[in-house]
This record gives C-alpha cells, sequence and structure tokens, in this order.
C-alpha cells in the first residue's frame, strides 16, 4: 500500500491584519489612580529546604529594600508554629535569629501567633547551639524583643499560652 501525503496549507493573514490598531493616549481622567496595597497571601513552606531558601530569600531583600522587612513578616507568620519547629530543625542559624524576632516584633493584632511562632523556632533541635553564636548584646535583644511580644500575649489571655509558659520561655533567653 502506498501511503498518501497530506499537504497542509497555511494561509496567511494579509498586511492589514497584523497591523497593530493604535490606541489614543489616556486622558487624564482615564489614567488608573494608585490602589492601595493589598496584603498577599504567603504560600507557607512545605520542606525545610524550602524554608531555608525561602528565608534566605527574604533576609536578602530586607537587605536590599524597604519592602523586606514586611516580606519576612508575612513569610514567617503565614507558617503554623506547629510546623516551625520541624521546619526549623537543624536549619536555625544565629544570623537568622535576630531578623525573624524583629519581624516578630513587628505584629501588633496576632501576638499571641507571633510569640508561639518565635518560641518554636528557638527550641526547635540545635536552635541552643546557635544561640550560643550570639553576642552579648544580640542576645540582650533577643530577650528584650521575646519580652516584649510576651507581655503584649499575655494581654491577650490566650487560653492556649499560659503565662507561666511565656514566663519560663523569655527567662530561658535571659543572659
Amino acid at each position: 500500500k502506498k501511503k498518501k501525503k497530506k499537504l497542509l496549507i497555511v494561509e496567511e493573514p494579509s498586511p492589514e491584519e497584523n497591523m497593530p490598531v493604535p490606541t489614543p493616549p489616556p486622558t487624564q481622567q482615564q489614567q488608573p489612580q494608585q490602589q492601595p496595597q493589598q496584603q498577599v497571601d504567603v504560600i507557607p513552606p512545605t520542606t525545610s529546604v524550602e524554608f531555608t531558601m525561602r528565608l534566605m530569600e527574604c533576609l536578602y531583600r530586607q537587605s536590599r529594600e524597604e519592602k523586606g522587612k514586611e516580606s519576612l513578616h508575612q513569610f514567617i507568620m503565614s507558617i503554623k508554629p506547629s510546623a516551625m519547629t520541624k521546619l526549623c530543625a537543624n536549619n536555625v542559624e544565629a544570623e537568622h535569629i535576630l531578623p525573624v524576632a524583629r519581624a516578630l516584633h513587628q505584629e501588633s493584632d496576632r501576638t499571641v501567633a507571633a510569640f508561639k511562632r518565635l518560641r518554636a523556632m528557638l527550641v526547635s533541635n540545635r536552635a541552643d547551639i546557635a544561640l550560643k553564636f550570639l553576642s552579648v548584646e544580640e542576645r540582650t535583644e533577643l530577650h528584650a524583643i521575646a519580652l516584649s511580644i510576651g507581655e503584649q500575649a499575655k494581654k491577650k489571655n490566650a487560653k492556649s499560652l499560659p503565662p507561666e509558659a511565656i514566663d519560663t520561655f523569655v527567662n530561658s533567653l535571659s543572659i
């Protein structure tokens, strides 16, 4: 049997169809007004490698631009405290601790959640080793931040976070 060859014919559009339609320049009334910036939902990381990479990205952005501080805050607050311990296990570095604590200190509404995330990060595996690499000044600042977040969290009277647990954790950070 002989196979028949099929010929495909493609019609090219006429030159008039390819020409873009000119649009008039926008007038003053048509100029789009800037919308207030909306908070973007951040998808939390699922693996410790992804957590570390995204944390490093946020820290890099934070050092380069003002919006980086907000992105670090949103990233950390997107992670559940129970997941934070697992994601931080064996990945907490001394240079990560203070920027994360400062970002959590920005939280004014969800202070209980911020405190739980800070505590989860600092009780994860090997976090105690990372804490030893902090200078006295850094350790003092970390203690002050934890104390401030803890005091704000106490005012919320959350049943899931008794005041004794806050005091115990904050005292464990003192020098």
